[in-house]
């Protein structure tokens, strides 16, 4: 294993310090495991409850929707009541 990926496995399995959000999706073809293994490690030392894996049936690049289909969507805050 390279120095570098020493370095990265050490600072992964310290306890987490910020919320950490994992997402895979089931036909991600780069790297489903990856993801997993990562919340699996921060997971160890998480007392504070800050480490979260989203994984599903998700093309996580979107290429099987129309663009149409995530405009829909709306990222905006709420308007304020």
């Amino acid at each position: 294993m390279s120095s570098g990926k020493n370095r990265l496995l050490h600072r992964i399995s310290e306890t987490p310090k910020v919320p950490n959000l994992n997402v895979a999706g089931w036909w991600d073809q780069e790297d489903f495991y990856g993801p997993l293994r990562i919340y699996e490690l921060f997971e160890k030392n998480d007392a504070n409850h800050l480490n979260y894996l989203v994984a599903g049936p998700r093309n996580i690049a979107g290429g099987a929707l129309p663009p149409s289909a995530s405009a829909a969507i709306s990222m905006a805050p709420p308007p304020d009541s």
